[in-house]
């Protein structure tokens, strides 16, 4: 059998930016699955990043400090999904400095890229002897990458089903991270059922719906 946990919206920032900064992050009970999981992905929900420069935008712009990565090492989470809706708030310093960051410290992620082809790909895992696919997509805001520039991957149907076509056969399960819906409602509303349910009659294994809090 193999065990992936997959972890809601993490946000080392604001209140909790301390106890990453201090390595004094802990799971708790949790911890023991962490560390039996074959896998622990996590959606960060943030850009790791000391750039005092924020986009344009409606809403907050977040961050935590590069700091913050004594903590996350710390919570043996694996794989980091980077489509979300804040990824991009310090622009494409901040984008830099998280991807930077996470690669220096042997942590991989999905979900954004360069320009919208490049954001729309798989991340794929083999354990033991299976294929896990990871994709990672956002619902469309000010963090979304476009043809001419980097953020995260859009929900973009046609870019869906051209990322299925271009991978047929090179995977056994399908992961999607959808980051959208109502914030703050726990039901999904009757239109994200419906995307979410397609998206499993193309061929997705399983979608978990990330943002809601």
């Amino acid at each position: 059998m193999i065990k992936i946990n997959i972890i809601g919206d993490l946000y080392p920032g604001g209140e909790y930016e301390k106890l990453f900064i201090n390595n004094e992050v802990s799971f708790d009970d949790l911890t023991l699955d962490f560390e039996n999981a074959d896998l622990n992905v996590s959606n960060l929900e943030c850009p790791i990043t000391n750039s005092t420069q924020p986009i344009t935008k409606r809403g907050k712009n977040i961050k935590a400090s590069t700091k913050c990565i004594h903590g996350l090492l710390r919570t043996n989470i694996d794989v980091f999904n980077l489509s979300n809706n804040h990824i991009y708030d310090y622009g494409d310093e901040g984008l830099n400095n998280t991807t930077k960051i996470l690669k220096n410290n042997n942590l991989d992620f999905f979900g954004i890229g360069e320009n919208e082809n490049a954001a729309n790909q798989l991340y794929i895992k083999k354990i033991k002897n299976k294929r896990i696919a990871f994709y990672g997509i956002a619902e469309n805001e000010f963090s979304q990458a476009t043809n001419k520039t980097a953020g995260a991957n859009p929900l973009c149907i046609m870019n869906f089903i051209k990322m299925l076509n271009i991978n047929k056969g090179k995977y056994d399960y399908l992961i999607i991270m959808l980051h959208g819906g109502l914030e703050y409602y726990q039901y999904p509303s009757p239109n994200m059922q419906k995307l979410c349910r397609f998206l499993i009659d193309c061929g997705s294994s399983a979608v978990i719906c990330q943002h809601t809090h």
